[in-house]
């Protein structure tokens, strides 16, 4: 073989391995004790830097990806609870709120027989009257727990009205703004005995036999005269909202408010009359 053709071949692999096995060793001599390829390392690294990221730019991106589905996933859940903690919460300061108002209720009810000095029996408002058109309340007491017809029934703040009709189980009241229906009152401030009557629908009272010069003003305070023997004297019946008198008429036209919850209590006290007073006795003009 001539020289030429042995230059144009190369060297054969088994020289060429040796050479390049010489080359690194000395390359790691050299890195090793002089450090002398370091800036080709520093080279190598910033060029390869941008190749290095888009190669790992898929894995960031489907890691990433992951992480925002898992975090949208748990502030869902998390979003869901925190909601139901809210209904039930809710629901419990709702619950307490009623129980703190019913238990107030109860309290000053439980003060009324001392200062009526009358037996009573406590009963639960079970609804309101089937016919729209008339002021009746429905109690879950009756004949059974010694409820009678004609008894008056109170709450915390003043009259409710009078038991119209008893069944075993529940009993019916017809509220003083009952139409028709007539109470005998006072004007607290001077004593002028009256007689309420009911204005119906309205849910206001009047005074309907008071003269035009009557001394009542807005805001007298009316109670139970007690001249009937049905409901015992002083008991808070209304306010005095407005009078209108005119010269034309024999009577004024006041109008009152009345001052018991009338349909918004929970509970209400049945009073018992007198023993001497006629328990059937019902403050009607109808009867």
């Amino acid at each position: 073989m001539s020289t030429r053709e042995f230059f144009q071949r190369g060297p054969s692999p088994l020289v060429r391995l040796a050479f390049f096995c010489a080359f690194s060793v000395a390359l790691i001599i050299l890195d090793t004790r002089y450090h002398s390829v370091g800036f080709i390392r520093a080279a190598l690294n910033i060029l390869i830097y941008p190749a290095e990221q888009v190669a790992h730019l898929p894995v960031y991106l489907f890691e990433q990806s992951t992480e925002f589905f898992s975090s949208q996933s748990e502030l869902r859940a998390s979003n869901e609870r925190l909601n139901h903690q809210l209904i039930v919460f809710s629901e419990r300061a709702a619950q307490s709120a009623s129980l703190e108002r019913e238990l107030n209720e109860l309290r000053k009810l439980n003060d009324l027989p001392s200062r009526s000095k009358l037996p009573s029996i406590l009963a639960e408002v079970r609804h309101g009257g089937r016919n729209p058109y008339s002021a009746k309340l429905i109690l879950d007491r009756g004949s059974q727990a010694g409820l009678i017809e004609g008894q008056p029934v109170m709450d915390t703040e003043g009259l409710v009205g009078q038991i119209t009709h008893v069944s075993p189980m529940s009993a019916e009241v017809t509220l003083v703004t009952e139409q028709n229906q007539q109470i005998p009152v006072r004007i607290l401030r001077n004593g002028l005995r009256t007689l309420s009557e009911g204005d119906g629908s309205s849910g206001t009272l009047s005074l309907p036999f008071l003269p035009e010069g009557a001394d009542i003003q807005t805001g007298d305070q009316i109670v139970t005269s007690g001249i009937d023997g049905t409901y015992p004297e002083g008991l808070p019946v209304a306010v005095v909202l407005h009078i209108e008198r005119s010269s034309s008429r024999v009577f004024a036209r006041v109008t009152c408010t009345p001052v018991a919850g009338i349909s918004r209590g929970h509970y209400v006290l049945v009073l018992t009359p007198p023993k001497n007073a006629d328990s059937s006795k019902l403050g009607s003009k109808d009867d």
